[in-house]
């Protein structure tokens, strides 16, 4: 008996390997603007100052 069973579907070989990215900001001083953010709160530790990526 196999674990798996009618389960596991094997996909064709011609398909490439799927890619993943995951973009992690560093500190509160962020451009990526996510609603569940919780870094933003710590904003107030930079007042006045846009320390920001640019988008160029």
């Amino acid at each position: 008996m196999t674990v798996a069973g009618p389960y596991l579907t094997r996909l064709p070989d011609a398909l490439p390997p799927s890619f993943h990215l995951l973009a992690k900001p560093t500190g509160s001083t962020c451009n990526l603007a996510c609603d569940y953010c919780f870094f933003l709160e710590k904003e107030r530790l930079y007042p006045g100052a846009r320390q920001r990526m640019s988008d160029a």
